[in-house]
């Protein structure tokens, strides 16, 4: 025991330390006025309460059944791709895309459509299906679509837009084949446009991410020797 926690004050012995019982049936009944008084605004603040509860609950059971759908519905579109014709498919996957353009499944759905697309040689469609996937590289159905687009901007000639397309995959991605193909890609068009030191470039930062015993090394090397030859042959 502290030897300071009972010495007598100055008027004599300290005054008794209220109730503990009597301090709680204080405060009850101080609560109890209050809340008297104040009837109206509880229920009002409790009206609130149950409507932003009641709001967040249907929120959440409304975007799990949209999803849910979503999924099913796409799924029904993928078991009649082949079976319907190309016309049918691709207006259904127009109408998927206008009621869920903000599920989960869309990206998925903008890959299929690009892919229905570029085997309908609509090269243009293909790549405004895909092209709002390319701010989303770090999806795994994103990545996919990614590399769509770039073929399709090459089918196009739109070599600057398939190489940073390419470049985009390979900072986004954390697999190793695809950052490896990504940049592959990326030097393949620089060479097809003769810009050989890009090209070289690519595949000196490809090289660099390949393990010293990966059996991929040697063909690496051979091309990048190649390019070498083309820069300076090329004069620059």
């Amino acid at each position: 025991m502290s030897k300071y926690s009972r010495r007598p004050g100055p008027g004599g012995p300290p005054a008794s330390a209220p109730d503990e019982d009597d301090l709680f049936t204080s405060r009850v009944l101080e609560l109890t006025v209050w809340a008297q008084n104040n009837a109206q605004t509880l229920i009002f603040a409790g009206i609130v309460v149950a409507l932003a509860i009641g709001a967040t609950v249907y929120y959440f059971n409304f975007s799990e059944t949209r999803e849910n759908q979503s999924a099913l519905e796409l799924e029904q579109i993928h078991q009649v791709v082949g079976v319907v014709s190309t016309e049918e498919t691709l207006a259904e996957l127009n109408r998927f895309l206008e009621r869920f353009d903000d599920a989960a499944s869309t990206a998925e759905a903008r890959l299929l459509l690009g892919q229905v697309q570029l085997e309908n040689g609509n090269v243009q469609g293909a790549i405004d299906a895909l092209q709002p996937l390319r701010g989303r590289l770090g999806e795994p159905v994103a990545l996919q679509a990614g590399f769509l687009l770039g073929a399709a901007y090459e089918q196009q000639s739109l070599w600057d837009e398939a190489v940073a397309t390419y470049l985009d995959i390979a900072d986004e991605t954390d697999l190793g084949f695809q950052l490896r193909n990504a940049l592959s890609d990326a030097a393949r068009v620089r060479a097809a446009q003769g810009r050989y030191a890009e090209a070289e470039a690519l595949l000196g930062d490809l090289l660099d991410e390949l393990d010293a015993t990966d059996p991929g090394r040697g063909v690496i090397e051979m091309r990048l020797a190649e390019m070498r030859a083309r820069r300076m042959s090329s004069g620059g």
